[in-house]
């Protein structure tokens, strides 16, 4: 089986979600990281579909899209539901994530660390009770987003709670606003985090970055 490559900036952004869930599933991949110069490089010569990053060399194929990379993911892996309903529930989390990113991208672009503080502080609230209110539908938000095994919905939300409020460096500042506006949602990453040893390890050991 050829190795996967995942080719992508030296940040969480975009990729993280990706890296998460390969490491979670104990799924062998390179991770490429690669600087603003080498992309400027690989970009002329037409290095991903629609000049896209992440980018993830798998099955032969190298795909591109955040989103669409983790569905193929969860898919292959058997971590995708089967039925209408639960694909929707997932579905309708990612999209989510995806205009929540969206709604702050000229902070990442700017390297702007006071309009990150702000954003966080005036606008993640909201977030957070959309999150908690949805988690709560299912099983009383003791579980998952979906029925009661981790799916990419999980995976998501994950990645934005944590790299946005919770990790080291960052719960100091903003660990309140989560107990305060999405209890339940603190509980399913620390349910995540101490379900693998190995993705708990990942996360003690990465390189810290800002964004």
């Amino acid at each position: 089986m050829s190795k996967i490559n995942l080719h992508y900036f030296d940040i969480y952004g975009d990729g993280e979600c990706i890296r998460t869930i390969l490491t979670y599933f104990d799924i062998p991949f390179n991770d490429h990281r690669i600087s603003v110069e080498e992309w400027k490089n690989l970009k002329s010569q037409g290095f991903s579909e629609f000049d896209l990053l992440p980018a993830l060399d798998i099955d032969g194929l190298r795909l591109v899209d955040t989103e669409s990379i983790c569905n193929y993911i969860a898919r292959k892996y058997e971590f995708y539901p089967k039925n209408f309903i639960d694909t929707y529930l997932v579905d309708s989390i990612c999209e989510y994530r995806k205009f929540i990113l969206g709604s702050f991208t000229e902070i990442l672009i700017g390297d702007d660390l006071p309009g990150w503080e702000r954003f966080i502080h005036e606008k993640m609230p909201y977030f957070l009770r959309k999150f908690e209110a949805r988690l709560e539908k299912n099983n009383g938000g003791f579980t998952y987003f979906v029925d009661v095994s981790i799916t990419m919905a999980d995976f998501m939300i994950f990645d934005i709670i944590y790299n946005f409020c919770l990790r080291p460096g960052k719960i100091e500042k903003f660990g309140n606003i989560v107990d305060i506006n999405a209890p339940k949602c603190k509980t399913l990453c620390e349910r995540i985090i101490n379900s693998s040893d190995r993705f708990r390890e990942y996360l003690k050991n990465r390189p810290y970055r800002k964004f």
